[in-house]
């Protein structure tokens, strides 16, 4: 790794920058070095996900740890109980907390009155409380002379008074929303805040679960009464059933957004917006009381939906009362509009003055042409808007002949204006296509990574396009049936103008169909015809298919990968001098002669993987392969094998090996250059001599029993360095103590229990574990890191094992044991335990319980 330049910033950067990541993320960085350790701590802003008890106390432990003067921002989510949420507030409160927002599901589900000492807090300046167990009781006036946003969502109010002695006691509120949370308590919503400039009012719709009952949002009284002189921004959804919605002051405001109004005795929402500049309304005619006089003197823009009951008759009067409207807006949200059709639109009896003087701009988004009202609307005001310099209409995807004929009727209307831009969009508005504009050589590449089907489908973009799915280099096929798959694949090989094909992918699972062997054929056929490089054939057929012997002549193949219902019939020599990568994945080997023919015939072979089937025509598998640099061998894991293996790879670096039960021999003759190696499963071999085998590699894996494989003998591994074990075999320690033994250099030593249950197998305690009777060499001078995945320290031999190795490993630096989750009571008992063994002058003690992490420097 370079130079670690980040530590290098000043503390002050680096704490911005700590800043922006989630805390989890911030408290991982204190084990990066001393200097990370305590940085953490002093992070101004942070951020945590509770998900149950035990992640809240560590919550709570993290902010009781957090050392900054002032916190600016505290964001906590997910569930926890009333108590975690009270001893966050508590302590974020006097830290000085700026902003702080718990969007938090509290456990019983049953209402929790938030602290109202905490409406004193000088320095917050931003309270976002969310979620509906979160109740707000303020008996008495507050001050929290800094508050400037303050979010009520889903809250609820104990009465009345309690509102007004909150919003009164913040004198430079300038942000509020409220969306109101059931039971609601309150009759009058009363907002009087003269500092006030954005309001969001949600009253949402449907139910909530609280304290297991169901409350409904219907049926309500009361309402709500704004006075904010300041008003700037306003918002107001789902409003239904009150006696009332006033606003009574708001000569300032520039934009409005008013959707689903409904139902309201005593509104005049629409009245109260007179200075508004921007506004958007979603509501029905039908339903709200529109205004009286040309009264929207300062409105330029006007945005309208159109999916409510005779909705243009609001639009005739927003037009007729909006004289210097400049930009018009009709918007369908939803894809149908059943229900909307009432009555006939009535033309106007004059010409909004907006239409003749100033409107500029027209946008229907879901424009319905086959409706008449819809037609009737658009008509009109193409007609008369004198000053229109631009209509965009976009609809939803129709026929070419629909569009033709709506063509035709738009462009036949007179239009007022002379110099209008008329655009007709179907589907979706999209921007300049950029992407037609990179050079072909990069489109070719984006392109290869699509599925073929898709890379096709390309075509109809544009004429650029329509050819150069021809070019790809990759090409990829799958399909679960033979017939019309075989077909459009055969057709789509011979259109294919490429000069080389870099990879071809065919993947086939068909078990209805007897005999596609032609079609295979042809596949192959134009492929290397086409220079192939990589060729991967993935069958699931009824019955296999002989891959075509002759292609084992091909120069170019570098990648050959058969899996499955392929039969390799190789019964003479063969040669192919690029190939480099070959997997034989249950496939069919017709005798020992084709296995032998093929890998011989391959001079530059580095890669090779074997799965054996469970067709055993061949007995033996030699492999004699001088370039093979990686092998990987799968066997069958409890089935019965006759005859077994023999390998014979000079410049083998990297060796797998799994799963070899009962076989005949297991012969490795020459590996001089191995580094690595795993070995997996292999048991019952009359004639191995695996492990003696590796003696040059210097990290390996083993997943093997003491009983059931011949362990070396010597000091054999004087490379070996880093050393895995699995800990599931019987009587695994005897192994591990031969290798320790044989493994003179050993750095590394990492046992691994891969099963979650702590219980093991009768037979994997089967014996006691006796110590060695002198300490192996490399626990006396090499060994640095011991890691023991899923220990059980309540078995004894585990336990011998684990105090044998930190009694006697003199330069150990780190021990890491992980297991599952363990009552407080053992885990200090364990504690105890390791924390009194140690042979070296100073290392690092890790615990990992479930994912909570104990560090203690021995």
């Amino acid at each position: 790794m370079g130079k670690d330049r980040i530590s290098d910033l000043s503390k002050e950067l680096l704490l911005q920058i700590l800043s922006l990541l989630p805390t989890k993320t911030v408290i991982a960085t204190s084990a990066l070095s001393k200097r990370w350790r305590f940085l953490w701590k002093l992070v101004p802003k942070l951020e945590f996900d509770s998900q149950d008890r035990r992640t809240a106390e560590n919550v709570g432990r993290s902010l009781l740890l957090h050392k900054a003067p002032v916190l600016e921002s505290l964001h906590v989510t997910g569930l926890c109980d009333d108590i975690d949420v009270g001893l966050w507030a508590g302590i974020a409160f006097a830290r000085n907390v700026r902003e702080f927002v718990p969007q938090v599901w509290i456990t019983n589900s049953m209402p929790v009155t938030f602290p109202s000492c905490l409406f004193f807090c000088d320095t917050l300046e931003t309270l976002k409380l969310m979620n509906p167990p979160i109740q707000i009781e303020v008996p008495s006036p507050v001050s929290m002379k800094s508050l400037r946003t303050l979010h009520l969502d889903y809250v609820t109010f104990k009465d009345d008074e309690s509102i007004c002695n909150l919003l009164s006691g913040c004198p430079n509120l300038e942000d509020l929303l409220v969306y109101r949370g059931v039971p609601n308590y309150v009759k009058n919503f009363v907002i009087v805040v003269p500092s006030l400039k954005r309001l969001s009012i949600d009253e949402g719709t449907g139910r909530w679960n609280i304290g297991g009952s169901v409350v409904r949002t219907c049926g309500r009284s009361g309402g709500y009464v704004i006075n904010a002189p300041s008003l700037k921004y306003l918002q107001i959804e789902s409003l239904k059933g009150y006696e009332l919605c006033l606003i009574k002051d708001a000569p300032e405001l520039v934009e409005a957004t008013i959707r689903n109004v409904s139902n309201i005795v005593n509104e005049k929402i629409l009245g109260s917006l007179k200075s508004a500049k921007r506004l958007s309304l979603d509501l029905s005619p039908l339903e709200v009381k529109c205004p009286t006089g040309a009264i929207f003197h300062q409105l330029v823009y006007l945005e309208m939906y159109t999916h409510k009951p005779k909705w243009w008759n609001l639009l005739t009067i927003m037009l007729d009362r909006s004289p210097k409207l400049q930009v018009l807006k009709l918007i369908h949200q939803n894809q149908g509009k059943v229900g909307v059709v009432g009555e006939k639109w009535n033309e106007p009896k004059r010409v909004p003055e907006c239409l003749l003087s100033h409107l500029e701009t027209f946008v229907w988004t879901r424009y319905d042409w086959v409706r008449e009202e819809e037609k009737e609307v658009a008509t009109y005001i193409l007609r008369n808007a004198r000053r229109l310099n631009k209509a965009t209409f976009s609809t939803t995807a129709i026929g070419s002949r629909e569009r033709h004929e709506m063509l035709k009727e738009m462009n036949g209307v007179g239009k007022a204006s002379y110099s209008c831009h008329l655009i007709l969009r179907i589907r979706v508005i999209m921007g300049k296509d950029r992407i037609s504009e990179f050079p072909e050589e990069l489109l070719l590449q984006i392109l290869s990574l699509l599925p073929t089907k898709t890379v096709i489908i390309t075509s109809v973009l544009s004429k650029r396009w329509r050819f150069l799915w021809k070019m790809v280099q990759k090409l990829n096929f799958e399909s679960d049936n033979v017939g019309k798959f075989s077909e459009n694949v055969g057709k789509f090989l011979l259109s294919y103008k490429a000069p080389v094909l870099e990879s071809l992918r065919i993947k086939v699972t068909d078990k209805t169909e007897n005999r596609c062997g032609i079609n295979v054929g042809v596949w192959v056929g134009i492929a290397v015809v086409r220079h192939v490089r990589e060729l991967v054939l993935h069958l699931s057929l009824k019955r296999s298919v002989r891959f075509p012997s002759s292609v084992f002549f091909c120069d170019t193949l570098e990648t050959l990968k058969l899996k499955y219902s392929v039969l390799v019939d190789v019964p003479s020599p063969v040669y192919m001098k690029s190939l480099r990568t070959l997997h034989l994945y249950a496939v069919d080997l017709n005798d020992n002669e084709s296995i032998r023919n093929l890998i011989s015939g391959c001079p530059n072979l580095e890669d090779l993987a074997i799965y054996r089937g469970t067709r055993r025509v061949v007995l033996t598998l030699v492999i004699a392969a001088p370039s093979l640099k990686r092998l990987w061998i799968y066997g069958k894991t409890g089935v019965l094998e006759d005859g077994g293996y023999v390998i014979n790879a000079p410049s083998l670096e990297y060796l797998k090996i799994i799963g070899f039960n009962n076989c005949g021999c297991c012969l490795i003759e020459n590996a001089p250059l191995l580094v690595e190696a795993n070995i997996s499963n292999v048991s019952y071999i009359v004639n191995e001599n695996i492990l003696e085998s590796l003696k040059s590699v210097k990290r390996l894996s083993l997943d093997l029993s003491p009983l059931e494989v011949r362990g070396p003998t010597g000091a054999i591994f004087y490379q070996l360095v880093h050393l895995e074990m699995y800990t599931r075999e019987a009587e695994w320690w005897n192994l591990l103590t031969i290798m320790l033994d044989c493994s003179p250099k050993l750095q590394v030593l990492k046992l691994i229990d891969r099963n979650q249950d702590v219980s093991k197998d009768d037979d994997v305690v089967s014996g006691k574990w006796n110590k060695p009777k002198y300490v192996p060499e490399c626990l006396l001078s090499h060994l640095e890191t011991f890691v023991w995945i899923r220990y059980d320290w309540k078995r004894e031999e585990e336990k011998q094992v684990a105090t044998y190795i930190l009694n006697n490993a003199r330069l150990l630096k780190k021990a890491t044991f992980s297991t599952n989750p363990i009552e407080s009571k053992e885990k200090l008992e364990m504690l105890n335990e390791f924390t009194r063994v140690k042979a070296s002058n100073s290392y690092q003690l890790v615990f990992e319980f479930d994912g909570e992490s104990i560090i203690t420097e021995i």
